[in-house]
């Protein structure tokens, strides 16, 4: 889901800086990794770079992956840890944990940008940035949206219409 300013509370895990970029102080983007694969795997990475979309992939990997260092702004990997009396969520829970406790630590440093996305690391694209969308939304906005679907993927769903 997307939100505009969408994290109060406790702060804590994570902080870090916003990615570089020319729209970083506007919007970011965060995923969890829950495994390593090859970065090709994930396409939210390539289009990430090609649409110049502040990318953060935050996970709790005991090693980092071979990839993680030929990461180059906008996409960045932060290693963030949840407490330890949490560890028996299922590994989906403790991901989107992790972004929200990563948010949260962006929220309490002043960085948060004004516009986050929450989007899946293995299965979420770009085919542009989508902050001009986000930015015509009114400032109480919440956004959330399970699948982003157009007519020209499911033609069966054009008939409907």
């Amino acid at each position: 889901g997307a939100a505009h300013h969408p994290v109060a509370g406790r702060g804590g895990g994570g902080g870090g800086e916003v990615v570089v970029g020319t729209e970083a102080d506007d919007f970011l983007v965060v995923a969890w990794l829950l495994w390593c694969r090859d970065k090709d795997r994930f396409p939210i990475v390539a289009a990430s770079m090609a649409y110049n979309i502040p990318l953060v992939l935050v996970h709790d990997l005991k090693e980092d992956c071979a990839w993680h260092n030929k990461l180059q702004p906008p996409v960045r990997q932060v290693k963030q840890r949840v407490t330890s009396a949490l560890e028996w969520l299922q590994p989906e829970d403790l991901g989107h944990l992790r972004i929200l406790e990563y948010l949260q630590g962006l929220h309490s440093t002043g960085k948060l940008p004004s516009f986050v996305l929450v989007a899946d690391a293995a299965e979420t694209t770009f085919a542009g940035s989508p902050l001009t969308r986000l930015r015509a939304c009114n400032e109480s906005s919440v956004l959330v949206q399970d699948s982003w679907v157009t007519l020209r993927q499911t033609p069966r769903d054009e008939k409907h219409l």
